[in-house]
């Protein structure tokens, strides 16, 4: 009438049965029922059940603890390209990536219920995320009526408006001068601060503007990141370059005010103003003669240390200064 086989409870599967530990759980939960049924019913009488219910019931121990080590297992899905196995429980968004559903997951519970489709990165207000998501698609509907430039945000173009009206709403408090962005004030006022945030990470020297920083730090670098158009000659430094683009143009934008000469660069200028005002800014720490211009004075500092740098290509000859090489090959030519 019995046979040698285990007798299973109904719902508990055999303990070599494969299934998924929800299944295991569901099924240990209907066996822990019928072996209180079981002991109510007092089947004791029924040989082995005793011994056979002692067994079920370690079983079904085992199996929940199977179970529960299932599920604090961490799960890999290899799955195809596209397909996005992970899902937020609260907005039900899918993603491809269990990193990305934590962060959803965390500026969810932040308040931050918009998330971006591109990015994952999440906002409190929806319009904040139209607003970031014009980064990733690239869209402009913010048009300028004086010109045909366009803006993917609405403040950009308000900023840029200032610039056909001439607005200046941002006025240092300690000189007055005006500005039309708040972060051309906040540069200006380190002037008068003395402030320098901004450190070379070479040599240490700290610039009051970030601008000013990434000049320097190409002094290290060597990088030449502007370029003419015209001979492709390279520069550090976006002023230099539009200065030697005159060279091609013969643009003068510099006036003399006393004479009405114009000139290419402004340093030329302010050496040209000199004529007029007789200034001699640059003296010798030798005989204290003064000059106009730095490169005077530096001819005539060679008349005390002996210096003859410009030499002779035909009799090496050496000279002070290099007029004096030029009229001197003129000998060496005629």
């Amino acid at each position: 009438m019995y046979s040698d086989q285990p007798i299973y409870p109904t719902m508990v599967p055999p303990p070599n049965y494969h299934t998924c530990g929800l299944h295991l759980q569901d099924s240990n939960d209907n066996s822990n029922n019928n072996s209180n049924n079981n002991g109510n019913n007092n089947n004791s009488n029924i040989p082995g059940s005793s011994d056979e219910t002692s067994e079920t019931r370690e079983g079904s121990g085992l199996s929940s603890r199977k179970s529960v080590a299932m599920q604090e297992q961490p799960v890999y899905y290899n799955h195809k390209h596209g397909e996005k196995p992970y899902k937020c429980n609260t907005c039900r968004k899918a993603f491809s990536r269990r990193a990305d559903l934590n962060n959803h997951e965390v500026a969810f519970a932040g308040g931050k219920h918009f998330s971006c489709a591109y990015c994952c990165k999440a906002f409190c207000q929806r319009a904040h995320l139209k607003s970031h998501e014009r980064i990733h698609t690239g869209e402009k509907p913010f048009q300028c009526e004086s010109c045909p430039k366009s803006f993917s945000q609405k403040i950009h173009l308000k900023v840029h408006e200032r610039v056909h009206s001439g607005e200046k709403p941002y006025r240092c408090h300690m000189c007055c001068k005006a500005f039309a962005q708040r972060d051309h004030l906040s540069n200006h006022q380190r002037v008068h601060t003395g402030e320098k945030p901004f450190s070379c990470t070479f040599c240490l020297k700290a610039f009051s503007q970030r601008a000013h920083l990434r000049n320097h730090e190409r002094v290290h670098t060597g990088e030449k990141a502007f370029s003419c158009y015209i001979c492709n000659k390279t520069f550090s430094q976006r002023t230099y370059l539009r200065n030697h683009e005159r060279i091609h143009t013969g643009e003068k934008p510099f006036n003399c005010d006393v004479c009405f000469k114009s000139f290419s660069q402004k340093a030329h200028l302010n050496t040209h103003e000199r004529i007029h005002t007789g200034e001699k800014p640059f003296k010798c720490h030798v005989c204290k003669k003064a000059f106009s211009q730095r490169d005077h004075l530096n001819n005539h500092q060679r008349t005390h240390t002996g210096e003859k740098p410009f030499t002779c290509v035909y009799c090496h000859k050496s000279f002070s200064q290099r007029a004096h090489l030029n009229t001197h090959e003129r000998t060496h030519t005629v």
